[in-house]
């Protein structure tokens, strides 16, 4: 039997934030990746139907990660939320603009 379960690809380099979201939300299928060039690398193959994407990664911005995102063939319009520390309004707007669908600052509420 198939999986059918939403597959979410979860790009964090912090282990006790993946943790807490996969034990969290387990009706989804997750992948998770820790820098840009492996999520970008899942994404391409995973296919997933949300990515959650850390805004400051080891490598790259996050930022950068959903600009190339957008680039990949089947991900054009994969629903990008953005978790991230910085709570300013400004950073907010500045990546709605670029493409994500919703941004919360960590440490978030399970009901958003």
């Amino acid at each position: 039997m198939r999986n059918t379960k939403p597959k979410i690809l979860l790009v964090d380099d912090e282990k006790g934030f993946t943790k807490l979201t996969k034990l969290t939300l387990t009706q989804y299928e997750f992948c998770e990746e820790n820098d840009s060039k492996r999520a970008l690398a899942t994404a391409q193959s995973f296919q997933p139907d949300l990515i959650l994407l850390d805004m400051h990664l080891p490598d790259q911005p996050g930022s950068w990660v959903l600009e190339c995102i957008r680039q990949i063939p089947g991900c054009e319009n994969t629903p990008v939320l953005v978790v991230s520390a910085d709570a300013t309004e400004s950073e907010r707007k500045r990546l709605l603009a670029k493409g994500a669908v919703a941004y919360i600052t960590k440490p978030f509420q399970i009901p958003e």
